[in-house]
């Protein structure tokens, strides 16, 4: 098994609540894949540096998973077909970029 880290985007004009559905929607891919979920985090929203199927802006969420490497290029092929996804990108996980999932969340 493989770590990976995947950056999601959601159109800006969606609710908390259609984003948290489009998000279900993306872990739901992700398992039926055999990918096991370490981590999430909502970034929120950001503005693109150029315009992307018309739209200014997104709702960015970054996941991080495990899965065997040979599911990737379906998965992929997957994720284009959901609607509510602007973009996907998936690389593989270091682990400077993952120390968020493995550091104990401070309780102040």
């Amino acid at each position: 098994m493989t770590t990976y880290e995947g950056l999601f985007v959601f159109p800006e004009q969606l609710q908390d609540q259609e984003i948290e559905e489009a998000r279900g929607t993306v872990v739901a891919d992700l398992e039926r894949f055999g990918a096991k979920i370490l981590g999430s985090l909502k970034i929120g929203r950001r503005t693109f540096a150029r315009p992307i199927k018309k739209m200014r802006a997104g709702v960015y969420v970054r996941m991080v998973f495990e899965m065997d490497g040979g599911q990737i290029d379906a998965l992929r092929r997957r994720l284009k077909l959901n609607e509510t996804l602007v973009r996907a990108q998936i690389t593989v996980g270091d682990d400077q970029s993952l120390a968020w999932v493995r550091e104990p969340a401070s309780e102040d």
